[in-house]
């Protein structure tokens, strides 16, 4: 059976299952750039990301039969499962510090996106925010809440609340110092 040419998601999940290495070679072809942009938002070092997305694949493999097609689309399963590998991945070699100063947080405004914007500059934006505010936006924006995160991380949720705010002024103030007029002061 030639997969290569079968955009059939599902033909390929059910050739996994039966554990047709071609499908398999497939599956990891198709979704694997997809899911080391998921990886390099959350694991800056290259050697770690690929790490992550190869041990995320494993795990992919060894509980697809748990996948069901009626809860939702395969890549954001697959995207859950790498994301839960990042935190892993994360949490073996970093300790939070909790933010207890109130002087730390900024007001408490929501970023605004604009048309004008270059995703790829708001990208490198946040994946150049410190150790743990880039990771902890990227968690609330993917739609964890802050309580699950302060499981996951190991923090308090006013913790996770704490970096979440510190990371938005942060991302503002280098949107403002930006010389690309991308963002809209109005908004801000």
């Amino acid at each position: 059976m030639n997969f290569s040419s079968r955009n059939n998601e599902t033909g390929l999940i059910a050739g996994c299952l039966k554990d047709n290495r071609e499908a398999e070679n497939q599956l990891f072809k198709n979704f694997s750039p997809y899911l080391m942009a998921v990886v390099k938002r959350y694991i800056k070092d290259d050697f770690d990301a690929k790490a992550v997305l190869l041990t995320s694949f494993e795990k992919i493999f060894a509980n697809l039969n748990q996948y069901d097609p009626a809860k939702g689309e395969f890549k954001f399963w697959a995207k859950r499962i790498t994301i839960n590998e990042a935190l892993r991945c994360i949490s073996k070699r970093k300790i939070l510090e909790p933010i207890d100063s109130i002087s730390e947080l900024y007001v408490d405004n929501e970023i605004e996106w604009n048309s004008k914007m270059d995703m790829k500059f708001v990208h490198d934006i946040i994946r150049e925010l410190k150790y743990p505010y880039g990771l902890i936006f990227n968690l609330v924006i993917e739609g964890y809440k802050h309580q699950e995160i302060g499981d996951r991380l190991g923090i308090a949720e006013s913790t996770s609340r704490s970096y979440y705010k510190r990371s938005k002024a942060m991302i503002r103030s280098k949107m403002r110092m930006s010389k690309l007029n991308i963002y809209d002061e109005q908004r801000i």
